[in-house]
């Protein structure tokens, strides 16, 4: 009897439990099984927000959208953030949230009383400093803590700051002619004539010391070019092509062939003048091919520069700029893309010219990446120090954005000449007067938030 009462008992039970499944759906299942023992927060959005923005004599209290500056929630160490912090000014003192996700009960650390307190998004949260969130599951045995941080800039970022990084600096001044600069690591390397003899002179601590050295004999100092990707640094001399791991210490390219004129060096290769054409060496200088041209019309000839830029949205395409002066004395710019890849083959063309904001002569002219846009200085026609030019959109036009120099940078009223440090920093040397400032904009020396 037993035996069968268990059995028919074990039945009853398997019977109530499948009517049951049948009367429940999966919603109610999940809620009952998953979710009570949850203690989890899955979004956050700021609301509104304020700030006090100054212009001249008046202070205009203006809105901040918090949904622009969205929350990132790492849960394995318990973090909520904004990456991309709020502007300056920004009163985080008041901080509503118009929105939260959220899976059990909710409390925050009082700033007074060190006690957690009921946590409701819509009041006012002093986020002015690192808030505690506590989240318990709705069986109020598990929990788990959030820090909440709201990154505030404490700067204007497209505000350009300079530094006087050498002034009077004779070994700067003694420079004789024209100085070619060439952005390192962690600074700037000159290269210049000094009494007889070619040399450089660096500094690899932004400004504090600066270390000189000869170079070899008939070392064309106009012809360095670093390549940034892997630090190697290349120049032609006398006997050939050069090449150097720092910029101070440099070693001839057994069997390579030296160009006329070395022009830039980037993840593609060297680009140099050679035999009058424009051509390309991939493997170091030992063998060169002349660049396909899209037209016929004669290259720049006085003045040469170029650089090579990232392309804005494939990194398997390289952007190469080339400009100078004409035989007609005018500024004129060429471009080509490359394709690393090696499947789509496109040639030199010139850039039509925007009379308005046209590449103004320069002589003496330098040229360099800052911020992914092309930088240039040197003298004016009028033979005055040029103030310095950026091109937005890859040459067409030129115009000063927001790059204005102090006064010290126009001391001798001669050439300056400029370079980019891989911190994004724009080294402004004028030799006559000994001076090196180096300015960039707050927002390129901002660190991730993380």
């Amino acid at each position: 009897m037993t035996k069968r009462f268990k059995a028919v008992r074990a039945a009853l039970l398997t019977l109530c439990l499948l009517a049951t499944a049948a009367c429940s759906t999966d919603d109610d299942i999940s809620v009952d099984i998953s979710q009570y023992n949850d203690c989890i927060i899955t979004k956050m959005t700021m609301g509104t927000m304020f700030r006090n923005v100054t212009n001249a004599d008046t202070t205009y209290r203006v809105g901040v959208t918090g949904s622009l500056y969205p929350l990132s929630i790492d849960h394995r160490q318990g973090l909520i953030f904004n990456n991309d912090s709020l502007p300056v000014g920004t009163d985080v003192t008041k901080v509503a949230f118009s929105e939260l996700s959220s899976s059990g009960y909710l409390a925050i650390r009082s700033l007074w009383t060190g006690n957690d307190t009921a946590f409701v998004a819509t009041d006012s949260t002093n986020c002015s400093t690192e808030r505690l969130i506590t989240v318990t599951a709705y069986d109020e045995v598990s929990k788990r803590s959030y820090r909440l941080h709201i990154n505030v800039h404490q700067e204007e970022g497209d505000s350009m700051i300079w530094q006087t990084k050498a002034d009077g600096n004779s070994d700067i001044a003694s420079f004789e002619g024209r100085v070619k600069a060439v952005g390192t690591q962690w600074g700037v390397a000159l290269y210049g004539h000094k009494n007889g003899t070619d040399k450089v002179l660096a500094t690899t601590d932004g400004g504090k010391n600066w270390n000189e050295k000869v170079l070899p004999d008939g070392f064309d100092t106009q012809s360095v070019c670093r390549q940034k990707d892997s630090n190697t640094w290349w120049a032609t001399t006398a006997e050939g092509l050069m090449k150097s791991t720092n910029g101070e210490d440099w070693t001839r390219v057994e069997d390579a062939t030296a160009p006329q004129k070395l022009l830039c060096a980037d993840r593609h290769g060297l680009t140099a003048i050679k035999n009058g054409a424009i051509a390309t060496s991939t493997d170091g200088g030992l063998s060169w091919s002349a660049d396909p041209m899209a037209e016929d019309t004669p290259l720049p000839t006085d003045e040469l520069q170029a650089v090579a830029l990232s392309h804005p949205t494939d990194d398997k395409l390289v952007e190469l700029m080339l400009t100078g002066r004409d035989t007609n004395g005018q500024m004129a710019v060429w471009r080509r893309t490359v394709d690393l890849t090696g499947v789509n083959v496109m040639g030199w063309y010139k850039l039509p010219v925007d009379a308005s904001f046209a590449l103004p002569v320069l002589s003496h002219m330098a040229l360099d990446v800052y911020d992914d846009h092309v930088i240039t200085t040197g003298l004016t026609a009028e033979g005055a120090t040029a103030p310095i030019y950026m091109s937005q959109d890859q040459g067409r036009t030129w115009k000063l954005q927001g790059l204005k120099q102090p006064g010290s940078a126009y001391a001798s009223g001669g050439p300056q000449t400029l370079a980019v440090d891989d911190g994004q920093h724009i080294w402004l040397i004028d030799p006559m007067a000994g001076t090196a400032l180096a300015g960039r904009h707050n927002r390129l020396g901002w660190a991730e938030n993380k």
